[in-house]
């Protein structure tokens, strides 16, 4: 490995041990070797720095830094600050590279004269092994920017690589726990610097109930807040249609409805509904929301269970 490794692979992990010996396994095989691993214990708990420590004999390529629980989007940036590498690519503890995904995306680089964002496809996988899924992304003519393009295909972390140059001026914000990464690479596209997409499948993310967005119990509420945060973000909101950025309130309201529905705040859930129909009357499935509505009114319930008993005698 050169003084100055092509790569730096920046991994935040908190509490994840169980899976990191698979994930440091998938870059111990990867066909390019001149990187360096910087992995940022985020203030863990369990056995996480004695299995690093273990594991560094064997991986000479690996800077294990540790600093007091302050988030993800930190560690990340903690990461940044200590890269040496050209590019930098991130992996989560609990995903996994196919071998030749630093080498494909060097072969891509090597095309590319200015500083970019690079991004590969996305394979879902399930923690019992049961199925795969490759990703579909929106293809990017269906989009009048950069900025909506990586706003609407949510690219994951452990598919994008981005020069040092880039994340040394614009990195995560760290306030934000949900939906940092597509905030960041929406700062990104909308400073012009290119979007690059490399159409080979070599980025592997698990899918299983330790993820963040399963962990926290509110995700909506966080989510709203990066998406308004883009757009108050002058250089991002230039770069949205009007079009892109109703759909995507739209879409959001529609969330908080369904985040509602199971829960006994019945006079929240019908001003949200009645404050969506007035705003979205073309929203498809509004006959519905307007019977949740009806159901969550004082009397709903005595008529719901009315409407119920109908069906069950064959009345329409």
């Amino acid at each position: 490995m050169s003084t100055k490794p092509f790569f730096t692979i920046i991994t935040p992990t908190y509490n994840r041990a169980s899976f990191l010996e698979e994930m440091i396994a998938s870059v111990a095989a990867q066909t390019f070797q001149d990187y360096e691993h910087i992995i940022v214990d985020d203030g863990s708990t369990d056995e996480t720095e004695q299995l690093i420590s273990g594991l560094k004999e064997n991986h000479p390529q690996i800077l294990y830094i540790k600093q007091e629980n302050k988030g993800r989007s930190v560690a990340r940036n903690v990461g940044i600050e200590a890269a040496k590498g050209k590019y930098v690519c991130f992996l989560d503890s609990d995903d996994v590279w196919l071998p030749q995904h630093l080498q494909t995306l060097e072969v891509a680089t090597s095309k590319q004269k200015t500083p970019a964002f690079f991004h590969t496809g996305l394979i879902w996988f399930y923690e019992d092994g049961t199925a795969e899924r490759l990703v579909k992304y929106a293809e990017r003519n269906s989009f009048s920017s950069d900025v909506e393009y990586v706003i609407a295909n949510e690219f994951a972390p452990n598919c994008v690589c981005i020069h040092h140059t880039i994340l040394k001026e614009i990195q995560f914000d760290a306030e934000l726990y949900i939906n940092e990464d597509i905030e960041l690479w929406a700062r990104i596209a909308a400073a012009s610097y290119p979007v690059v997409e490399v159409a080979t499948y070599t980025a592997k993310l698990r899918v299983h109930e330790g993820n963040t967005q399963n962990v926290v119990k509110d995700n909506i509420s966080p989510r709203i807040k990066a998406f308004a945060k883009l757009l108050g973000n002058t250089e991002v909101r230039k770069n949205l249609s009007s079009v892109f950025i109703r759909n995507n309130k739209r879409g959001f309201s529609e969330l908080e409805i369904r985040s509602l529905e199971n829960t006994k705040q019945r006079w929240l859930l019908s001003r949200k509904l009645i404050l969506f129909l007035i705003k979205y009357p073309e929203a498809p499935r509004n006959t519905a929301k307007v019977v949740t509505l009806l159901y969550n009114l004082p009397g709903g319930q005595l008529l719901k269970s009315l409407v119920a008993k109908t069906k069950r005698q064959g009345v329409d």
